[in-house]
């Protein structure tokens, strides 16, 4: 009986042992489980933002090519360039007509 006995516990301590060694193995896999949620979260929301980033840039495609919207940059920067040489002839001209007025009124 008592060989039973020892037996039993010898047997009851390896089913624990495996019941928590299992248990373990559950939260390590609970865990992983809620990681792989948190990251398929994001990839949603990536994929919301992608979604949203082509839809733009088929409207944009409509209007303009990328081409046509580098030519208008182009353009741009051309008509900063001119209006920068059209106010220096300006401030110029106005300078040298106050400067003209001045010996006109000095002379006469």
């Amino acid at each position: 009986m008592s060989g039973d006995q020892n037996d039993w516990n010898v047997w009851s301590r390896h089913v624990l042992a495996e019941l928590k060694r299992l248990n373990e193995n559950y939260e390590s896999l609970k865990l992983m489980n809620e990681d792989i949620k948190k990251d398929i979260a994001k990839f949603s929301g990536m994929e919301e933002s992608i979604s949203e980033l082509r839809d733009w840039r088929s409207r944009i495609d409509e209007i303009a090519s990328p081409a046509q919207l580098q030519s208008l940059v182009d353009k741009v920067g051309e008509l900063e360039k001119f209006k920068i040489k059209a106010i220096t002839v300006w401030v110029v001209i106005q300078t040298i007509t106050t400067i003209a007025i001045g010996f006109a009124k000095n002379i006469f």
